[in-house]
């Protein structure tokens, strides 16, 4: 159900380096509808699952924007989505896949300290390799 909101996510992130809203508001009615039909876990599950997105929108605060506000937004859209467990799954999946590509982009210098690289990409990533592995 996450690919609706992640895959145009991924596009308008590699494409304007920015979150559509479309995805946002996609991925907003898909967390309410869970939440509104029951399907999500008991309310302290729900709030649990939130977490990350609402650390990473912190974090995007310290670190004046270093981190995208809309990377926060759709990690906690991907909470209320999928759940804590499988949001961190995901997270850290993406996390890994983004810090390997850095680094091989680092030491064949096609990219700087300085470079910009779109987090929503690896999330989906994240997503799909957790999907097949069955996690």
């Amino acid at each position: 159900m996450s690919y609706i909101f992640l895959i145009p996510a991924t596009y308008s992130d590699l494409k304007e380096k920015q979150i559509s809203l479309f995805a946002l508001v996609a991925g907003m009615t898909l967390g309410m509808i869970k939440l509104v039909l029951g399907i999500s876990n008991d309310g302290f599950f729900y709030a649990i699952a939130l977490i990350p997105g609402l650390a990473l929108i912190i974090c995007s605060y310290i670190f004046a924007g270093k981190i995208g506000r809309g990377d926060g937004l759709a990690l906690l859209i991907l909470g209320a989505i999928e759940g804590y467990r499988k949001c961190m799954i995901i997270t850290l999946i993406g996390i890994g896949a983004m810090f390997g590509f850095c680094l091989v982009g680092l030491i064949i210098r096609k990219l700087n300290r300085n470079t910009e690289v779109p987090f929503i990409p690896f999330l989906t990533a994240g997503m799909v390799i957790s999907h097949l592995a069955g996690i």
